[in-house]
C-alpha cells in the first residue's frame, strides 16, 4: 500500500468521523443522533453509486447495519445495563420484520423501485411510533445553528466519502482478489460506524443506561435500510435520466450480502425481540454474544475466509 493510498484513507477516516460526531451533536435525541451518524453512511453510499460502484454501496449499507446492531449495541450493553422502562425499547421490535423483508428482497436477487417503496413504508411506520424524548438537562442549539452544522457535516462527509471511493477504485485496479464487498465490509463500514461506536459507549457511561444508545443503533439500522437503499435506487434512476443512459433502475443484489448479512440481521433480530418486548432482561453476557456475532460475521466476509 503506497503513501498516497494511505493518505486518502486516513483523510477520509478523519472527515467521516468529524462529520458524524458533529451532525449527531447538532441534532440530539435518539432519532436525531441516528440521523447524524447516518449522514456519512448515506454520503458514502451515494458517492459509490454515482461512481458506478453499486455493489460497494449496497454492501456498505448492509455491513454498517450489521456492525451497528451487533458490535455497537453489544459494546453499549457491556458498558451499562438497560433501562427498566420497556417503552424505551418499543422501536427495537421492528428489527426482526425489517430483516425478514430485506431477506425476502435479497432472495429475489434484485433491488428495484417496488422494493424501495416497501422499505420506505417500513421506515415511515418506525418513525411514526418513535419515542424521542430529549435527554434531561441538555439544551438544544438554535435552529439556524443546527442547520448550519448539519450542512457543514454533510459537505465534509461528502468529501470524506469521495476520498474513500477514490481509494477503493485504486485498490480495485491493483488487485483482482479483493472485491467491492470485502472492502465495504472490512474497511469502509468500520470507518463510518466508528464514530457511533465511540458516541454510544460514551452515552452509556454518562447516562448509566444502554437503552438510549441501543435505541440509536436500532434507528440507525432502520435508516440504513429504509432510507439508504431507496436513496441509491433513486440516484441510479436520476443518473440514468441526467446522463441519458439505458442502464436499468433496478440492479442485482450481491449474493454474499443476501446470504450472510441478511442472515446475521435475522439472527440479531431474533435475539433482540424478547428484549424489546420486556420478556428478557439482558446482561453483559448478551452484549458479549452480540460482539462475538460481529466477529464471526467479519471473518466470513473478510479475505481470510476465501
Amino acid at each position: 500500500m503506497d503513501f498516497q493510498l494511505m493518505a486518502l484513507i486516513a483523510t477520509s477516516a478523519v472527515m467521516l468521523y468529524v462529520a458524524s460526531r458533529s451532525a449527531a451533536h447538532a441534532l440530539g435525541g435518539t432519532a436525531g443522533r441516528a440521523v447524524g451518524h447516518f449522514i456519512p453512511v448515506l454520503m458514502a453510499a451515494l458517492v459509490a453509486t454515482w461512481a458506478g460502484l453499486e455493489p460497494l454501496a449496497v454492501n456498505l449499507l448492509f455491513a454498517s447495519t450489521v456492525m451497528t446492531v451487533s458490535l455497537v449495541a453489544g459494546v453499549s450493553l457491556m458498558t451499562s445495563p438497560l433501562d427498566p422502562e420497556i417503552v424505551s425499547r418499543r422501536n427495537w421490535v421492528f428489527l426482526l420484520p425489517l430483516a425478514a423483508i430485506v431477506w425476502t428482497i435479497g432472495s429475489l436477487g434484485v433491488l428495484d423501485y417496488r422494493s424501495a417503496v416497501a422499505l420506505v413504508l417500513v421506515g415511515a411506520v418506525v418513525a411514526w411510533v418513535n419515542d424521542d424524548s430529549p435527554v434531561a438537562g441538555r439544551a438544544r442549539p438554535q435552529i439556524r445553528l443546527r442547520l448550519t452544522q448539519i450542512l457543514l457535516a454533510a459537505i465534509v462527509a461528502g468529501m470524506g466519502a469521495t476520498f474513500a471511493v477514490i481509494a477503493v477504485q485504486e485498490v480495485l485496479t491493483t488487485s483482482r482478489q479483493i472485491t467491492q464487498g470485502m472492502i465495504a465490509s472490512t474497511v469502509i463500514a468500520p470507518l463510518v460506524v466508528l464514530p457511533l461506536l465511540g458516541a454510544a459507549s460514551e452515552m452509556a457511561l454518562t447516562l448509566g443506561s444502554s437503552s438510549r444508545p441501543i435505541g440509536v443503533c436500532m434507528m440507525s439500522a432502520v435508516l440504513n435500510l429504509c432510507v439508504g437503499l431507496p436513496a441509491i435506487t433513486a440516484l441510479r434512476a436520476a443518473k440514468r435520466w441526467l446522463l441519458h443512459t439505458d442502464t436499468p433502475v433496478s440492479f442485482p443484489l450481491p449474493y454474499g450480502t443476501w446470504r450472510i448479512d441478511s442472515t446475521v440481521l435475522l439472527l440479531v433480530g431474533l435475539l433482540i425481540l424478547p428484549i424489546s418486548l420486556g420478556r428478557w432482561t439482558p446482561s453483559r453476557l448478551e452484549g458479549l454474544l452480540l460482539v462475538l456475532i460481529y466477529v464471526l460475521y467479519l471473518y466470513m466476509v473478510s479475505p481470510l475466509s476465501v
